[in-house]
């Protein structure tokens, strides 16, 4: 069987290592190949799926919508695919026209809140890119019960829910004895991991470290992630005096020995469908802060495991009370909250 998968870049993104891991995952006889709709041959995940196998055609980045989708269309004749996996919700139209008139399956993707995006875009661009597609697939328990609600939208669309694949750590009981030495010593290290843009809102998490620092907490917080703001998020440390204990890494290749390290993990992004960082934090026995984003909820257990911020209430300030919450634990409550 042979899988066209569209994506909109190769970048270091949540969608990005799912689609690793579907086709590490898939049947053998499955034969994966990728569109990579807006990046190029430079983009990080490139060699990554290569190593797998998996033939990658980028498309002419300055070319229009409908040179694109022509693009794809030959693709599918050509090579004759069974199916085509719009990776990106905004390509679900897109994909649509190219399999018109074609014997190739559409699968089409929710990978975000429904409901923010019926909050954000316009009625006719959000039924271009689900009306036509018959099958979707949904990545969050969030966005399957808001379409769910909406079932009278869609008349007779099949969404299928498929959750995230994270890798589990075979054994954290050795990271959990270093945040225990770290943890009694004082020296506690903070972990957020994400592209630096205004939905990540890394800057509520800069304030929030700055306000601990203020009280008295030694604290080194480490972002992994690079983005259109990451000048700005480090000339705003710089501001605040706290470019020492607030470490931009970039990108990495690596996160599984931040994960090990961290004391706490911290999440601030405003939308999201599931959130493979704070899936990974938990797996680690890493106690998390999050906003209340996509399935956070679903993933932490509140009190026992981190914090959920509901968006009502959600910024710097209450970041900070969140996180003080777990500085000021005893010993065996963190340990507890490892756990």
């Amino acid at each position: 069987m042979k899988v066209l998968v569209v994506i909109g870049c190769l970048a270091r993104g949540g969608s990005e290592r799912q689609l690793v891991n579907i086709v590490k995952h898939s049947r053998s006889n499955i034969d994966f190949q990728v569109v990579n709709w807006d990046g190029d041959e430079n983009d990080p995940y490139v060699p990554v799926l290569q190593e797998l196998g998996v033939n990658i055609y980028h498309s002419d980045q300055g070319a229009s919508l409908i040179r694109k989708v022509k693009f794809i269309r030959r693709l599918i004749s050509l090579q004759s695919f069974n199916a085509v996996f719009s990776f990106s919700y905004y390509l679900n139209f897109p994909c649509y026209l190219a399999t018109r008139g074609l014997s190739a399956k559409l699968i089409g993707s929710l990978r975000c809140s429904f409901n923010d995006i019926l909050k954000s875009e316009n009625h006719f661009k959000l039924w271009l890119n689900f009306y036509p597609v018959k099958t979707i697939v949904v990545n969050s328990l969030v966005s399957q019960q808001e379409v769910e609600q909406k079932a009278n939208w869609f008349g007779s669309h099949r969404f299928k829910y498929l959750p995230n694949r994270i890798n589990v750590p075979a054994d954290i009981e050795n990271s959990i004895k270093a945040r225990l030495k770290s943890f009694e010593n004082k020296t506690i290290s903070s972990l957020s991991i994400g592209r630096c843009d205004d939905n990540k809102r890394i800057d509520y998490i800069i304030i929030a470290i700055k306000n601990l620092a203020d009280k008295g907490y030694t604290i080194k917080h480490t972002h992994l992630g690079k983005g259109d703001n990451l000048q700005s998020l480090i000339d705003l440390t710089i501001k605040l005096g706290i470019d020492k204990c607030f470490i931009f890494k970039g990108e990495v290749n690596d996160i599984t020995p931040y994960l090990h390290n961290a004391n706490v993990f911290v999440h601030a992004a405003l939308n999201e469908g599931s959130p493979n960082v704070v899936k990974e934090a938990q797996a680690y026995g890493l106690p998390t802060v999050s906003s209340n984003c996509g399935d956070a909820s679903f993933i932490i257990n509140e009190g026992a495991t981190g914090f959920i911020i509901n968006q009502e209430h959600f910024g710097s300030e209450m970041l900070a009370i969140k996180l003080e919450k777990i500085l000021t634990l005893s010993k065996d409550c963190y340990e507890n909250m490892m756990r």
